[in-house]
């Protein structure tokens, strides 16, 4: 299993359960609104080693290279959208 829910580490549980209780529900996205700055940042954390890991990745070989590389790019405007906010720390 990949994906940013594959790396989270059990201490983030409740952080993890804040960001992804719409999504569950079927909402299909996630909330950063109310989390604290330690939870943000780990969840900013966790999107960056899920996509560097995403290339080489199951999910990621049953797709054309075109495809791949447009996932890519859009890992990409996320973590700079993710980096822009106040609560950003970098490690």
């Amino acid at each position: 299993m990949t994906g940013i829910r594959a790396l989270w580490d059990d201490k983030y549980n409740k952080c993890l359960n804040e960001i992804y209780e719409s999504y569950d529900i079927g909402m299909d996205l996630v909330i950063l609104d109310e989390v604290d700055a330690e939870c943000y940042n780990y969840f900013c954390k966790t999107c960056e080693a899920a996509m560097k890991v995403f290339p080489i990745s199951e999910h990621a070989n049953n797709m054309e290279q075109e495809l791949v590389t447009g996932v890519m790019m859009k890992w990409k405007e996320l973590l700079k959208t993710l980096r822009k906010d106040s609560r950003y720390q970098i490690n």
